[in-house]
């Protein structure tokens, strides 16, 4: 934790003089081989942050070429985690953690909406916005259409080292989607992008990029999320430029276009977890560790309800009652399916129960404790058990 902080000094800026009140935090993702000094030279963005009064980091990623690797991911969640650890102490807070923006550039445009995809936790750092400028988005469609030194690298990372040895998921889970090469379609089942649904996203990119996949893979994420529904997604294409550098983007018109937007944690999405962990209020444990765990939710406080939905690869999900806002003492419904693919292993469970509930019940038919629920005192866990594929409610009293 020593060494770590001492690295985090080197690439985090502060304001002089301390702000009074918490501020934003900027967290710039260099470009492939380079290092975290790259925004720092190449760029006004320091500058231009720390006159609004905001703090910045860049860190390596563990390494210049990392394509959202597993490396990047451990080395950039230590980072940020140790930034907040020494700035919001106890009884002082410097960052507001409903601010923190990413920008990135080529390489690390994709790492930047990757993390943001992938670290949904409340408890942890997650973005508020996003600026993607000449960005690769999608590891399996830069392994298909960079040039080979790049396809050596992804090889190193997803593969064994060897050509035609590239893993697909682990490519994608470091990617945010899967962009077929071929036909220029998003594989709707793979796709992190979903999870982004919540964060405003600015993508530029330069019409002539000398790296056309460059090119082609942010036409794809800006109308991929367009098709989903974003509502804050905005894309800009410099036609006739064939810039690929930070200087494609005016430093106080990004600062300006994320300061407009504050962290908006959803109440419904279709989540897609790429491993176990906690998603918003909610904790996945999967099936298989090398597959996608999709889930469609919906959390409503004021019918103080729970949907959940669509699943597949799915062991046990674990609701944060009192996190997600709703009342476990009081009658609490939950809609399960339909998830076509539920088996006797399916599980949801109801954190927050300090006893076991009086009455469940199971499309409006009693049904008693052993097979289809149970109660775990230690935890203050209640389980309920789905196993048919179709649409039925729950009800539990407590």
């Amino acid at each position: 934790r020593r060494f770590l902080s001492l690295v985090v000094v080197e690439h985090l800026s502060a304001p002089v003089p301390a702000p009074s009140t918490p501020q934003p935090l900027l967290v710039l993702f260099h470009s492939a081989s380079h290092t975290c000094f790259e925004p720092l030279t190449e760029t006004a963005l320091f500058t231009e942050a720390n006159r609004r009064g905001w703090y910045v980091v860049c860190n390596l990623g563990a390494v210049k070429q990392h394509y959202a690797s597993e490396p990047f991911r451990i080395h950039t969640e230590l980072v940020l985690d140790a930034v907040l650890e020494m700035l919001n102490t106890p009884g002082e807070t410097a960052i507001d953690v409903d601010r923190i923006y990413g920008i990135g550039f080529s390489m690390g445009a994709g790492a930047a909406a990757n993390y943001a995809a992938t670290h949904l936790s409340p408890e942890r750092p997650m973005f508020a916005a996003l600026v993607g400028l000449s960005g690769a988005y999608s590891n399996t469609h830069t392994h298909a259409t960079a040039p080979s030194p790049v396809g050596n690298i992804l090889e190193f990372w997803f593969g064994t080292g060897v050509p035609g040895t590239i893993d697909a998921f682990a490519a994608l889970r470091s990617s945010i989607f899967d962009l077929d090469a071929a036909t220029g379609l998003v594989d709707p089942d793979t796709d992190l992008a979903r999870n982004l649904l919540h964060v405003p996203t600015h993508v530029r990119y330069a019409e002539l990029d000398a790296s056309a996949y460059v090119v082609d893979q942010s036409r794809a994420f800006a109308g991929h999320l367009a098709a989903l529904g974003h509502t804050a997604v905005s894309v800009r294409e410099e036609l006739g430029s064939s810039v690929h550098a930070w200087s494609l983007l005016d430093p106080a018109w990004a600062c300006d276009f994320l300061a407009a937007h504050t962290l908006q944690r959803p109440t419904a999405a279709t989540t897609l977890a790429d491993r176990n962990g906690r998603y918003f209020d909610f904790l996945v444990r999967q099936d298989a560790a090398t597959e996608f765990t999709p889930f469609t939710w919906q959390v409503d406080s004021a019918a103080n309800s729970l949907a959940v939905s669509g699943t597949r690869n799915l062991s046990k999900i674990t609701l944060l009652t009192l996190d997600a806002g709703l009342d476990p003492t009081s009658d609490l419904v939950v809609h399960v399916g339909p998830s076509p693919d539920l088996g006797a292993s399916d599980r949801v469970v109801l954190g927050g129960y300090a006893g076991a509930p009086s009455q469940v019940l199971r499309d409006d038919v009693v049904v008693v404790q052993g097979p289809d629920w149970s109660y775990n005192a230690a935890s203050l866990e209640l389980t309920l058990y789905e196993r048919d594929p179709g649409l039925h409610a729950w009800q539990v009293t407590p």
